[in-house]
């Protein structure tokens, strides 16, 4: 037989619990957020360095125990989710075919997502360099010397608004969920090669007008709504509560999002000064080898194991880098067979099949991110593609003109930026990071879900 099916009477209980924790969780989550902020500001480098090994590895069990007593990512998540299909019910009913564009319009510019600001904020930052000659004669020079900006640019209010933004967002990341990836504070330089291709770029529309043409749009799809339910006034009623619901926990959810990477920076910067420590007194080779150790291998080191660490490290870089050579299939099975499925993507030598995430249409020239090195060739008006979403990849969102990448849905953090932002985006285009090249032309129709090459570079 199939699978059993719950009473009635539990799945209402279930429900009921389901949303009790969704709604304890907004609740609580403005505290949280505040508690993982200060772990980032008190375990900082400077104030750890006196700990020994064992207070490190004290410290970093103390952040372990706070956090899985209190963390609220899988009831925020589950917010999102049910208000989202939830809407999804409702508006296929409602608006017909056009109702997943229109909807992705009027998520965009809601106002609080905390982190697509940094986008504009970067954007913004450009505009001021271009008022300040010696901001600007800096970011434009050949050949570019970034390290030097403290120095180049002391005295400028560039610098001084460029640490504020340091202040704010200088723990994220690209690849920022790996403890690993430098933080941007680490290496501002990278945040500064994007206001360099902005100045570069031609000196298009100011960060108001952008703001003003994305609230507009949402205005008209919010308009087109109430338009096509008329005066079914319990529809409107429904639909503008699971809207305002739905806006609520997106913004909660990337909140959590950058408030969770105060956490990981606390736990990186510990982390590391263990490192440095076992490195200086012989037991490892660099400092960055302490990413290799497992948890209890790093309680074994500190109880001085006389186990070869730095053997161990070289075979762990080894396999790291063999795995990274591979190519993790969408899906597994227990059979270790992956199940093909139909391919809705590819249609035909140039027109590719997507999930469109952020309604537009644009046309530009292609250009392939598939690591962060890869991000500095980005340029102002082109098409990023990349195999997914990385919310550390956000700042580059500001120089693209369209977005495509291999993998992602509706609900994924990269989504959310690029809806706020407003950039026509298409994902699950299965294979386009290998299918298209740097400088193709595409003409990317985020409305329908489609991706069609132009002209090949």
């Amino acid at each position: 037989g199939g699978p059993c099916r719950l009473a009635w009477w539990k799945l209402i209980r279930a429900g009921i619990m389901m949303e009790w924790k969704i709604r304890q969780a907004a609740r609580r989550a403005p505290a949280w957020f505040a508690v993982m902020k200060e772990m980032a500001t008190i375990h900082t480098f400077d104030s750890l360095q006196d700990l020994t090994p064992t207070e490190l590895l004290d410290r970093l069990d103390q952040l372990d125990h706070r956090f899985r007593g209190r963390d609220v990512t899988f009831a925020i998540v589950a917010g999102v989710s049910q208000g989202l299909q939830a809407l999804r019910f409702l508006m296929k009913r409602w608006m017909g075919p056009d109702w997943h564009a229109l909807l992705n319009t009027a998520l965009q510019r809601l106002g609080n997502v905390v982190s697509a600001r940094q986008v504009l904020w970067l954007a913004g930052l450009a505009e001021n360099a271009r008022e300040e000659p010696k901001a600007e004669a800096f970011l434009v020079a050949e050949p570019w010397a970034p390290e030097q900006f403290r120095v180049k640019l002391a005295g400028t209010r560039f610098l001084q608004e460029f640490g504020v933004y340091l202040a704010e967002y200088g723990h994220r990341a690209i690849g920022e969920s790996d403890l690993m990836a430098p933080r941007f504070n680490e290496y501002p330089e990278y945040l500064l090669g994007v206001v360099r291709s902005h100045l570069q770029g031609r000196c298009g529309q100011s960060v108001k007008e952008v703001l003003r043409q994305q609230e507009s749009a949402r205005e008209r799809a919010l308009l087109q709504v109430h338009r096509t339910l008329g005066w079914r006034l319990p529809q409107r009623a429904t639909f503008a509560w699971w809207y305002r619901r739905l806006c609520h926990y997106l913004a909660l959810r990337e909140a959590n999002r950058h408030h969770l990477m105060h956490f990981s920076a606390a736990v990186r910067h510990l982390t590391l000064l263990l490192g440095e420590k076992w490195s200086a007194a012989g037991i490892l080779e660099s400092k960055d080898d302490v990413f290799f150790l497992t948890a209890e291998e790093m309680w074994s080191v500190g109880a001085g194991s006389a186990r070869d660490w730095k053997n161990l490290v070289v075979a762990r870089r080894a396999e790291r880098a063999r795995n990274a050579e591979q190519v993790v299939p969408d899906l597994l099975s227990p059979a270790r067979e992956v199940p093909q499925g139909d391919d809705n993507s590819v249609m035909t030598s140039n027109l590719w099949h997507g999930i469109p995430i952020s309604a537009g249409f644009v046309e530009g020239p292609v250009c392939i991110v598939l690591s962060p090195a890869d991000a500095m060739k980005m340029k102002q008006d082109h098409i990023l593609v990349m195999p997914v979403i990385d919310p550390g990849m956000a700042p580059l969102l500001g120089l693209a003109a369209g977005l495509v990448v291999e993998m992602g849905g509706t609900l994924s953090h990269g989504a959310i930026i690029v809806r706020e932002y407003g950039l026509p985006a298409v994902a699950n285009v299965r294979q386009v990071t290998g299918l298209l090249k740097d400088g193709d032309r595409v003409a990317v129709d985020a409305t329908a879900g489609t991706v069609r090459r132009l002209h090949a570079s």
